[in-house]
């Protein structure tokens, strides 16, 4: 009669089963393709290097894109280099948090904030599930102000 294996090895194996599913099934975030202005992709390749880890008490999620970042799920999503708003004009509103200028609008139920005044753009898409939005804006303003110079201040 063949021996059967002990209860917890068995346990075990099943423990390590799950582990691996739930490790191995990490959430992807797909982003749209956008277009990059090519003279700011070094400039933004170091600004990725420098995010945190965590947004918003959220944990980084991996990202179906070339150039973005994203964070917790519903996700909150980094793109850098963006073109400008279409919105964005002359006389267009700008809020300042932690230094940094931004130009805001509505996205369906999100918030989509991009900087102004900077060598780039970037814009940071926050879903209407993290309240206030601009504490996440707070987060990002060190690598911002450390990667993307002021060029001319908003007003």
């Amino acid at each position: 009669m063949p021996r059967r294996p002990p209860v917890v090895l068995l346990r075990a194996l099943a423990a390590a089963l799950v582990l691996g599913t739930v490790v191995g099934c990490s959430a992807q975030v797909a982003v749209k393709p956008y277009v990059i202005d090519e003279a700011s992709i070094a400039a933004c390749d170091t600004f990725y290097q420098d995010l945190p880890t965590t947004l918003a008490g959220q944990k980084s999620a991996e990202v179906v894109a070339d150039r973005a970042a994203a964070w917790g799920d519903p996700a909150i999503i980094v793109r850098c280099g963006v073109e400008a708003p279409t919105a964005l004009t002359l006389d267009a509103r700008c809020d300042y948090v932690s230094g940094i200028g931004w130009f805001s609008e509505r996205a369906g139920k999100d918030y989509l904030f991009t900087t102004i005044g900077r060598t780039f753009f970037v814009s940071v898409q926050v879903p209407a599930a993290y309240e206030p939005a601009a504490d996440v804006l707070v987060e990002l303003a060190k690598p911002i102000a450390a990667h993307d110079p002021v060029v001319k201040d908003c007003v």
